[in-house]
């Protein structure tokens, strides 16, 4: 059994578990299911980000983004589907379309499929899963 522990500062210390789980997330690639909206139209997003210790690997976040846009263009499902790109972060979206989670769910099984050697972390739901 793990109890809350709080330093001296009245911060909350992490359990070693905690630690080695945001270690291991630091090196990750972060999966993040996000549902914007439930109601018509509905619309749910899958962000990508590379986590601290390899966000500086620009060749890593091209290779993903460039592997979203592809498999939005071979899909072309019946939902309407953009793809945004930040410094930091892919957001895909799907609006409105009975298939928009199965598609967003396999494009999620793609990305973890082709890591390129890294962990794949993944974060957050959707309203149908």
């Amino acid at each position: 059994m793990s109890f809350l522990k709080f330093g001296d500062d009245g911060k909350l210390l992490l359990t070693g578990s905690m630690k080695r789980e945001k270690d291991e997330e630091e090196s990750s690639i972060i999966l993040t299911k996000l549902q914007v909206s439930e109601s018509s139209p509905a619309i749910a997003q899958l962000k990508i980000r590379l986590g601290r210790k390899i966000s500086g690997d620009r060749k890593l976040f091209t290779s993903l983004r460039e592997q979203c846009e592809k498999y939005v263009q071979y899909k072309q499902a019946s939902s309407q589907t953009n793809i945004t790109t930040t410094e930091e972060e892919i957001t895909v979206e799907s609006k409105s379309s009975w298939d928009m989670y199965t598609y967003l769910k396999e494009l999620m099984m793609n990305i973890k499929n082709n890591n390129y050697g890294n962990k794949v972390v993944v974060r957050g739901s959707w309203a149908k899963e």
